[in-house]
């Protein structure tokens, strides 16, 4: 568990090449949202969050420019969370995604 963010990002920033090349590869040759079979994603969290950091600041809610492991199936993500956890489901955007159901040990 990671004491503040400053360490989290510390610990992180050997993923920076990868992410940088994974998001470029999602952004030019992944299958659009509305055109695919997924309608909806979720990510489950195993810690309650504050509301204004699940919504956002001003009810703005959040842009995610990394990427980020989600399911179209929410019973995958619920069981991620556990009890004391929330479940993200993100609908109603146009983005680009990568079927990689095959690399998950959660599929």
């Amino acid at each position: 568990r990671y004491r503040n963010c400053e360490q989290a990002a510390e610990q992180h920033s050997n993923f920076y090449h990868f992410a940088k090349e994974l998001t470029h590869a999602v952004s030019h040759h992944g299958t659009i949202v509305k055109k695919g079979k997924v309608s909806a994603f979720y990510h489950g969290v195993c810690e309650t969050l504050m509301p204004q950091q699940i919504v956002g600041y001003y009810g703005k809610g959040h842009l995610i420019h990394c990427p980020l492991s989600t399911t179209s199936n929410r019973m995958v993500a619920k069981n991620f969370s556990q009890s004391q956890g929330v479940v993200l489901t993100f609908t109603g955007f146009d983005a680009r995604y990568f079927s990689l159901s095959w690399l998950s040990d959660y599929a």
